[in-house]
């Protein structure tokens, strides 16, 4: 889903039939925070790259039990 112009992610995404995704691609899109509550159930996420977007603010706290995690990128974007 890289440079797709991606606004607001929607409230499926990440249901429980995306929770097997290990890979996601989601940079260069305009998607901002929060994230849709489902988006915590993807706990097989071993690489995340969600760099170049509107991302402000703070990430969410679910993103701590994402222990799977080896890459996450998110550069480029307006987090504190």
């Amino acid at each position: 889903l890289y440079n797709n112009g991606i606004g607001m992610l929607p409230e499926w995404f990440g249901s429980e039939k995306m929770k097997s995704i290990t890979t996601l691609v989601l940079s260069r899109n305009v998607i901002p925070l929060p994230l849709p509550d489902n988006f915590a159930n993807l706990i097989n996420l071993q690489w995340l790259d969600m760099s170049y977007n509107e991302l402000t603010g703070t990430l969410p706290s679910y993103f701590s039990a994402f222990n799977k995690m080896n890459y996450l990128l998110l550069n480029n974007n307006y987090l504190t």
